[in-house]
């Protein structure tokens, strides 16, 4: 199995070069490794030795998801945002072990739930979801925001949609009260 031996680490800003070598995305890193209490997301890297297998950040739910902190609560959550797997190495079992990884992580730091968006048109993501236990929260989309990237470091933000999943790590399988989809077999199309 290509994870035997691999490793999921805090990334910090000696491995920003590395990370943006095979993932891009700079100045979404570098806010990220060199600014971490800024964002208040912290990077993990999966890594077998010197080859990195993956990536994912955790962090607050933004004060500005309304909705989400409804629904989570700001101290009992984290949102997970940026699992990557580089192209050659995807489909072969990577992505669900850094979400198991990182999911004893979220839950030793003493939180409860761990919420994520996915893009309309990632049916992939929605699987591995899925597969792993995440609930779909509500049928419609969320409303949200883009931040995208400029050559030279700046960014602008554009209207999103996403579909928000979620996970209760404390008591696997338990729902939420109110609006969300009961059925971790949900379609997303």
């Amino acid at each position: 199995m290509i994870t035997a031996g691999a490793e999921l680490t805090d990334a910090g800003p000696a491995d920003l070069d590395a990370v943006v070598k095979i993932f891009g995305h700079q100045q979404y890193f570098a806010d990220r490794l060199t600014t971490p209490r800024m964002t208040g997301d912290r990077v993990f890297l999966a890594r077998r030795g010197e080859v990195l297998l993956g990536t994912v950040t955790i962090g607050p739910i933004l004060t500005d998801e309304v909705e989400l902190h409804a629904s989570f609560g700001l101290s009992s959550s984290r949102l997970l945002t940026h699992l990557e797997v580089p192209e050659p190495l995807r489909n072969q079992g990577i992505g669900g072990w850094i979400m198991e990884g990182i999911e004893s992580r979220i839950a030793d730091d003493g939180f409860e739930w761990v919420v994520l968006g996915v893009s309309l048109d990632n049916e992939g993501a929605a699987r591995l979801y899925r597969r792993l236990g995440y609930r779909l929260w509500r049928k419609r989309p969320l409303v949200t925001t883009k931040v995208n990237y400029r050559e030279d470091g700046s960014s602008w933000l554009t209207p999103d949609q996403c579909f928000v999943f979620f996970k209760n790590l404390i008591t696997p399988g338990i729902g939420l009260s109110g609006n969300y989809v009961r059925s971790p077999e949900a379609v997303v199309r």
